[in-house]
């Protein structure tokens, strides 16, 4: 899942009632991925309290699958490219 704002900002994620393990990406306006959270398990209580925050004002947050960033060896300062369909 990919989140898009309006603006640079700093946003808080946490992994409520979430039902799979995920990598999340923190990306800045320029497409760089600054910052990258891997294997963030579900959380099943009723009021979460690990809070996820980027390392630095991010545009966009994007939700892969676990291990994903492993997998293809994505690190911070790889680049994301986003097309039109």
């Amino acid at each position: 899942m990919l989140f898009v704002f309006p603006y640079n900002q700093e946003p808080r994620f946490w992994m409520k009632n979430m039902l799979i393990p995920i990598d999340l990406f923190w990306i800045d306006a320029d497409g760089t991925i600054v910052g990258i959270e891997s294997d963030l398990f579900p959380d099943k209580s009723e009021n979460p309290t690990t809070l996820h925050y980027p390392p630095t004002p991010i545009r966009y947050v994007l939700e892969v699958n676990a291990g994903v960033a492993d997998k293809y060896g994505i690190q911070a300062g790889s680049r994301v490219v986003f097309e039109a369909p």
